[in-house]
């Protein structure tokens, strides 16, 4: 559970800049938050290891890597401040399988993009 006086850190990691920007701008000014971005699936791992985040969000489709691959690094780190982590998929992979296949390596939510909003990712990120 996040402690409600802590400033909540995010790790945002997506190829959309607009995307990424348009998050992390909406983090930090509705709700105070802090978020880091992170465009490759190396530099969100380095990132995760460095500021220990409190929610990753990351996409499937990542540059030198996936979403997939990163669930199983942060489930199986040594660290259990890292492993503990809760992740969220937020991608535009809407098949069934992807999205078991996320659920099975540990990720806490599959989300679809297109059909969300932002303010039902800040629910799902309060509500962790």
């Amino acid at each position: 559970m996040i402690k409600k006086n802590k400033k909540k850190l995010i790790l945002l990691s997506d190829l959309d800049p607009i995307l990424t920007r348009f998050y992390k701008f909406k983090f930090e000014k509705l709700k105070n938050w802090k978020s880091i971005i992170a465009k490759s699936y190396p530099k969100a791992l380095k990132q995760i290891e460095k500021e220990k985040p409190q929610i990753v969000i990351s996409d499937i489709i990542l540059k030198q890597g996936n979403g997939f691959k990163l669930i199983k690094k942060i489930r199986k780190s040594k660290n259990k401040k890292i492993s503990k982590i809760p992740i969220i998929i937020l991608t535009d992979l809407s098949q069934l399988s992807d999205s078991k296949k996320a659920k099975k390596l540990g990720a806490t939510e599959y989300l679809i993009k297109n059909e969300v909003s932002l303010n039902d990712v800040i629910k799902k990120i309060e509500d962790l």
